[in-house]
């Protein structure tokens, strides 16, 4: 399975290599949201009387950044070159469930230089959340650790991604996190129990804080407590860091 999706991944990055060299489409951390040059969007999205919630992101390539805000239920800003490149956003709430899907338009395609295409997204805390992440060539910095998160599942084709879920969770939590191509970095709690369990492709694995045990990594935590993060992990060809803070 994990070795599937990483062949999936890895022919969308083929696909678009070409374009990514010929743009120079690396992130520029110095440069904010109000460059002029660019459109800057913002985007609010409230409850609309949603009690939990299920997010889907599809990025090709760019820079994904995702944190937790306040009361609204997202509040977000994107940066693009041009008008076609506009991220489409949908949102509904059936039965006090809110579903939202953000993803890249298939219009979008870098083959001019020094073009950068991000999203800043911020979401509300409080409400309980279902998140699906899915990426190609994506730079992205991914802090859960202030949500109210009930499952995760990442997958990445070319990427480099921190990913924090070193919270302080209420409920039991399942994560997915697999990789194609280049590194992943994932902080977890100390006070919460966590099992991680490690496939992988021919990627490397570097675990600070966790103890082996069997074909699993546990924390101190890890039955000892009411609640723990059940986190499966699948690594192609790249490294994987995994921290305890």
């Amino acid at each position: 399975m994990i070795i599937k999706k990483f062949l999936i991944y890895f022919t969308m990055y083929m696909l678009t290599a070409c374009n990514l060299m010929g743009c120079g489409i690396g992130i520029d951390k110095n440069d904010s949201l109000d460059n002029k040059s660019y459109i800057n969007e913002k985007k609010i999205i409230e409850l609309n009387g949603a009690k939990q919630a299920k997010v889907d992101i599809n990025m090709g390539t760019g820079e994904l950044s995702i944190k937790s805000g306040e009361k609204k239920f997202m509040e977000s800003e994107f940066l693009y070159k041009l008008p076609e490149w506009k991220p489409n956003i949908e949102y509904e709430v059936n039965n006090k469930e809110g579903k939202l899907k953000i993803y890249q338009p298939s219009s979008h395609n870098t083959n001019a230089k020094d073009n950068k295409y991000k999203w800043n997204l911020a979401f509300n805390k409080d409400v309980p959340i279902d998140m699906n992440i899915e990426g190609g060539a994506v730079e992205g910095h991914i802090d859960l650790s202030k949500l109210n998160l009930n499952k995760l599942f990442i997958a990445t084709g070319v990427s480099d991604m921190d990913i924090d879920l070193s919270g302080d969770y209420k409920q039991n939590i399942k994560a997915e996190i697999e990789g194609g191509v280049g590194s992943l970095k994932i902080y977890l709690p100390k006070n919460i129990g966590v099992k991680v369990n490690a496939g992988k492709g021919v990627g490397r694995i570097k675990v600070d804080g966790l103890k082996k045990d069997q074909d699993e990594y546990v924390n101190e935590s890890y039955g000892k407590t009411k609640n723990n993060i059940y986190l499966n992990i699948g690594v192609g060809v790249g490294e994987v860091e995994i921290k305890v803070k």
